[in-house]
């Protein structure tokens, strides 16, 4: 077989790749100028057909092969009648031009692929990706199987030389060729018309969320805004760039940032559970900020955002503007306290159920929502009748768990009703229960309002007018219209105004009693007129805030919103508005201020606060200037030895010192744990010294800790001064922290040995430990050193260890410490913590540091079952380890008030017993040999 047949017609085959550049190309043309775009293709088709016509293998004189039949039946497959007539034309008319014995031939194998392409494009064309495989290659098989029986077409025996040479390339070659170059332009189709699916439902959505009056959102996972729609500008008053520049504490107040993040959080957790459902949305209701700091209701729908992977990268939401349903909402409830006055109160559907939940009182309006008469209603199983389908197991569940007594009525629940003609109303009810005269449970009375035009924000002239009364009549402050003059002569006051000054609305109509100007306070009225005359004149809305003086003579914070009301003529013929107190929320804003500023545990000024006021005093008009730098002395040694609580008491009772002691203009802060700083505007180095020696006498006379006695509370401070404007206040505070460190060093250890001394006395008042209990164990673990031939100052660091190791106890409550029976479990693990607070109280302090080690090591044991380290053997400290056998001899052979005695022989025999286990052998046997010489002698 000639290989050059196989080579030439591989090659010619390449060139069918041009196909798949033509075939982009066409797509440049608007899907509009479509016969256009047919006519083009085709005529690029037919160009690239007879490049490859142009370059065939010829087998014989006259005789040509290519790959014509490729390109014409998948033209005729792919892309229809006209570029495939057009192509086949050309190729044709090209073919006869080149005239020799295969012409007849190439003609027709040039129709029948074009026919056959346009044939299965019609008849064949697989609609199921799965089976286009197979159904490019049966075509390609189909159409090389024609070409072949074209070769007839050539006179005999040269056509069986034809059949012998091309049968197996082109069955082998061409079918292949034509399913690869049928998928390659098939995915570039499909692509195409997926990049033009999407960008006509990007194009769709888009202009859905520009033209919707919702704010549709895309966030991150963070709730970050990623995209807005550009209703945002009209209900938050900010454009989308600006609204996604803003962090989430800038859109929402903290309430419902407390509501996001309980979302999150639950959202975080349902996408670890593997059985959670992965389409989820959520719908929350949360309060906005507007770009002028008024707050807006957004019901917000959010979706779940997921990449290819199922992660979640982000969310999608609707927010809708739902204030005034909220509003709605609230005057509704307003309304509803009422309606427990009046039974049969005009748009209130009022209903009694038994305790078979059969209804045993209707009233007229509860017949006019349901549609029906009242006989028509009377001894009806409500559920049954007059709830939808879909809600009725979930109310017979709640109705019979209340009934029971199981489970608590529902003051308000909504839920929608039948009515006659089938149509479903929402109704907000009120339920209560009712008892008959055995103080038992007979059933339920509920009062019921009609929301349905209410949720769907339809709201009718007669709902609006009652909403208006309503809103009038519960307003938290007054509604008002009065006279544009200075006294604002009242035309109107609601009911609130009782509420609001003290004053009766009648007293203020027409001045009756008093204008109310007299009301205003004096500072503020004639500010108030002015601003009214320039909302009048610029004829825009009215807002301030002042304060007003109440009958009983205690003024209020209100906030005052209003606006004129013209003639036709433009002349102002009234205001109108209303006036609600915010005296709280002035209260709560300085009382933020106050927290902001003042240390929470002292009342003192804080750091960040003492930084300003630094700053503040740092200027000519107050010098010379001092600061005073003071830091309470042995803190740490009372947090631990007696908790935090005392500590605090401590740094409470330093504070209180200095604030007696300071004058108005000066600043005292607290600026650490147990640091306080203090700024002396016009205080020269003199006066200083005097402000510190004040504070020293108030220091040494106070008696507030360990049981009232003074001098405990020691404060090391000092001083410095700034005289020249051109010296940093730096350099004042650096030389009172140098001042404070040297008092410091000499004070340190007599105060600390005081601390310590009184700890020990705490220890000993509180727990059945004494003084002579250590004595005795100085003396017995002095023996053992000395028997050891241990060095003076392992004999001194023994003897300190026999007083303080059981200082920890301290930190044990009194109950624990001197309880008669057993611990508990619990009680022992609290008793086990004493030798961790005898290590931290020592270590505090620089005289008693150096047995802290062995305090913590003091229970432990030699077979590595003591606490709290689980040391075994050698691992314990060989002063820890003679102190547990003279501790353990000395409670066995003395008095306790807890447990009997026992005599010598028997603790040297338990000694023995627990030798090895509970004790260092070698140091039992040591301390026998003593003790029991000290019985001979």
């Amino acid at each position: 077989m000639n290989q050059n047949l196989w080579m030439a017609l591989a090659n010619n085959a390449s060139m069918l790749l041009a196909f798949f550049i033509v075939y982009e190309l066409s797509y440049l043309i608007s899907r509009r100028l479509r016969l256009l775009r047919q006519i083009l293709s085709g005529l690029l088709i037919s160009g690239i057909c007879i490049a490859i016509m142009a370059m065939p293998f010829e087998l014989s004189p006259g005789v040509f092969f290519d790959t014509r039949s490729i390109l014409i039946s998948i033209t005729g497959l792919l892309l229809g009648v006209i570029p495939t007539a057009i192509t086949a034309v050309l190729a044709i008319i090209f073919r006869i031009s080149l005239g020799g014995d295969g012409m007849l031939m190439g003609i027709a194998v040039i129709t029948v692929s074009a026919l056959i392409g346009l044939a299965w494009r019609r008849w064949l064309y697989p609609k199921q990706k799965k089976w286009r495989f197979l159904n490019f290659l049966l075509m390609g098989v189909f159409v090389h199987a024609a070409m072949l029986a074209c070769v007839n077409l050539i006179p005999y025996p040269q056509n069986l030389m034809i059949w012998r040479e091309i049968s197996l390339p082109v069955m082998l070659i061409y079918p292949v060729t034509s399913v690869l170059l049928s998928m390659l332009l098939l995915h570039q189709q499909e692509r195409r018309t997926y990049q033009k699916q999407l960008q006509l439902s990007e194009e769709k959505y888009r202009r859905i969320a520009e033209n919707s009056s919702d704010i549709i959102w895309t966030s991150d996972a963070n709730l970050h805004t990623t995209y807005v729609s550009p209703s945002v500008e009209k209900i938050l008053g900010e454009s989308a760039e600006s609204h996604m520049q803003r962090t989430l504490k800038q859109k929402f107040p903290p309430r419902s940032l407390d509501i996001i993040g309980a979302l999150l959080s639950e959202e975080l957790k349902l996408e670890a559970d593997a059985l959670s459902t992965k389409d989820r949305t959520r719908t929350v209701e949360l309060e906005h900020y507007r770009t002028d700091g008024s707050l807006v209701w957004l019901s917000m729908n959010m979706s779940i955002l997921r990449d290819q992977s199922g992660k979640l990268t982000g969310f999608l939401g609707i927010s809708r503007d739902i204030t005034a349903q909220k509003l709605a909402e609230i005057s509704l409830e307003k309304e509803r306290d009422l309606s427990r006055t009046y039974l049969d109160i005009v748009h209130v559907m009022i209903i009694a159920l038994d305790k078979d939940a059969h209804v045993t009182l209707v009233n007229k309006e509860g017949c006019s929502i349901l549609g029906c008469q009242k006989e028509d209603v009377i001894g009806k199983a409500w559920i049954d009748h007059f709830i939808p389908e879909s809600y009725r197991n979930e109310l017979k569940n709640m109705f019979g768990l209340v009934i029971a007594g199981n489970l608590t009525a529902h003051e308000i629940y909504e839920n929608p009703v039948l009515t006659a003609n089938g149509e479903e109303r929402i109704i907000s009810w009120r339920n209560t229960l009712l008892y008959d005269e055995n103080d038992q449970v007979s059933g339920i009375l509920s009062s019921g309002i009609d929301i349905t035009e209410q949720r769907l924000a339809l709201n009718n002239l007669r709902e609006s007018e009652r909403i208006k009364r309503v809103l009038l009549s519960n307003l938290a402050g007054m509604a008002y219209r009065c006279n544009y003059d200075p006294d604002w002569a009242m035309q109107f006051v609601s009911d609130g105004c009782f509420a609001l000054t003290g004053y009766h609305p009648e007293s203020l109509l027409h001045n009756k009693d008093l204008s109310f100007n007299k009301i205003i306070a004096h500072e503020y009225r004639e500010r108030l007129w002015n601003e009214w005359a320039l909302a009048i004149a610029q004829k825009r809305p009215f807002r301030s805030e002042y304060e007003i003086i109440t009958a009983d003579n205690n003024r209020k914070w209100v906030l005052e919103l209003g606006q004129g009301i013209y003639t036709e003529d433009g002349e102002v013929e009234a205001l109108e508005g209303i006036i609600v107190d915010i005296t709280e929320q002035k209260q709560r804003e300085a009382q933020i201020l106050y927290m902001t500023d003042h240390d929470l545990l002292t009342g003192l000024f804080n750091r960040k606060y003492y930084e300003e006021a630094k700053v503040r005093l740092d200027e000519d008009d107050h010098l010379p200037l001092s600061v005073i730098i003071a830091d309470i002395n042995g803190l740490r040694i009372i947090n631990d030895a007696f908790g935090y609580e005392q500590g605090d008491r401590m740094v409470m009772e330093t504070a209180k010192l200095i604030q007696g002691v300071c004058r108005e203009s000066d600043v005292p802060a607290r600026t650490g744990g147990g640091e306080f700083s203090l700024l002396l505007p016009k205080t020269d180095a003199t006066q200083a010294l005097k402000m510190i020696q004040a504070l020293k006498s108030a220091f040494e006379d106070s008696r507030s800790l360990f049981g009232g006695k003074p001098g405990l509370l020691n404060v090391s401070m000092g001083f410095g001064t700034k005289n020249n404007p051109a010296e940093p206040i730096k350099a004042a505070e650096r030389e009172a922290e140098a001042y404070m460190n040297k008092n410091k060093l000499l004070e340190r250890t007599s105060q600390q040995n005081n601390i310590l001394s009184s700890v020990m006395a705490t220890m000993y008042a509180r727990s059945h430990e004494t003084e002579a209990h250590a004595k005795r164990l100085a003396v017995l673990c002095r023996k053992v050193g000395r028997q050891l031939g241990l060095p003076q100052k392992s004999l001194d660091d023994l003897e300190l260890l026999s007083m303080l190791h059981d200082i920890g106890k301290v930190g044990i409550e009194d109950r624990i410490l001197n309880k008669n029976g057993a611990l508990s479990e619990n009680e022992w693990t609290e008793m086990r913590k004493h030798p961790q607070i005898g290590y931290r109280i020592t270590k505090a302090t620089a005289e008693f540091a150096s047995v802290s080690a062995y305090i913590l090591s003091h229970h432990e044991r030699w077979d590595g079952k003591g606490y709290p380290q689980g040391l075994k053997g050698t691992q314990i400290p060989l002063l820890s380890r003679i102190l547990a056998v003279a501790d353990a001899y000395d409670a066995m052979t003395q008095k306790r008030v807890y447990k009997k005695t026992i005599t010598k022989e028997m603790a040297i025999e338990e000694l023995k017993q627990n030798a090895g286990t509970q004790f260092d052998p070698d140091i039992v046997s040591l301390f026998i040999d003593i003790v029991t010489k000290e019985q001979t002698q």
